[in-house]
This record gives structure tokens, C-alpha cells and sequence, in this order.
């Protein structure tokens, strides 16, 4: 989460640094945590399961500043988790932890999907969206309220608070 509100902050406050801010901050994510992992010297099946799952959930939200610099060391660090992993008796059965661990990520990819939807790579639809409306200048919000002829929102005096915000009062 705390990316999010770093993505915030870039993007409220130098939104054209956004892309390169995000792609060196996953770099440097993606060296300490191989950093890290550098330091175990074996892992059984559940640590190996949950390295793998903990850091294919990183890679996948914040795929779209994944660069190829880091790129290369996330693959760094699944060749380092998988050799690491030290099979017992009792691990046949990997390919289906696996596949749980498949499930898992794509259930935690949906139940947070909110949480990270500023991390979620732009479509078409969306980027002629937003270049329309930075050509003539309007915000989606400014388009919607000509639409619908909904006011501007008045702050009040010194409060930093919306009328809307304040239920109106």
C-alpha cells in the first residue's frame, strides 16, 4: 500500500515523473528482495510456495513499470527460490501446490484489485479517453459535470473541505 500513495503523490505532483519514479522504485524492490533471498540457504516447500507467490504478486501488480533491468532480476530471483528449495520425502506432490498457489494469486489479484487499480496498465479506450481530454484542456470530472449540469463543489473558507465532502452542510 505503500506504493499507492507514493503513486499518488508522483502523480499529483509531477505526474510526467510518474512512469520513471515507479519503474526505479520497483528496481530497487526487486534487488533487495533478490538481496534478501540471496541470504536463504534452503527452502522447504511452504517457503518455497509462498517466496514464489509473494513475489509473482508483486511482479504482476506492478507490471507496468516492471523494466527490463528489473525484469531480469525478478528472473534472478525465481532461479534463485527454485534453487533453494530443497525437496523431502513427502513433495510429490508439487504440482498441485502449484496450482493452489495459481488459485491464490488470482483470487488475491481480484480481492485487491481496488486497492491497486492505479497500478493497472492503462487500455486504449482509456488513454484516447484521457488525450482527449487533455487536448481540449477538461478533466473527465469537468466533462461530466457539463453534461449532467452538476455544480462545482465550493470549499469552504480555510477548511480545505468540500461542501460536497461535508454531506452537503
Amino acid at each position: 500500500m505503500y506504493l499507492v500513495g507514493v503513486h499518488s503523490q508522483v502523480n499529483s505532483a509531477a505526474a510526467p515523473l510518474l512512469e520513471r519514479t515507479l519503474s526505479a522504485l520497483v528496481e530497487d524492490i526487486a534487488d533487495e528482495a533478490l538481496r534478501c533471498f540471496r541470504q536463504v540457504k534452503r527452502f522447504g516447500m511452504g517457503g518455497m510456495l509462498r517466496a514464489t507467490l509473494e513475489i509473482e504478486f508483486i511482479h504482476q501488480m506492478l507490471s507496468r513499470y516492471v523494466t527490463p533491468s528489473a525484469a531480469k532480476t525478478l528472473s534472478e530471483l525465481y532461479d534463485k527460490i527454485s534453487k533453494a528449495y530443497h525437496r523431502k520425502p513427502g513433495d510429490e506432490q508439487l504440482q498441485e501446490h502449484l496450482d493452489v498457489v495459481k488459485k491464490t494469486l488470482s483470487e488475491s489479484r481480484k480481492a485487491t484489485q481496488i486497492e491497486f487499480l492505479c497500478f493497472r496498465t492503462k487500455s486504449s479506450k482509456e488513454k484516447s479517453s484521457s488525450s482527449s481530454a487533455a487536448s481540449d484542456g477538461k478533466t473527465n470530472k469537468s466533462k461530466t459535470r457539463e453534461r449532467t449540469g452538476a455544480r462545482q463543489p465550493r470549499e469552504r473558507e480555510g477548511s480545505g473541505v468540500t461542501v460536497e465532502e461535508a454531506g452537503g452542510k
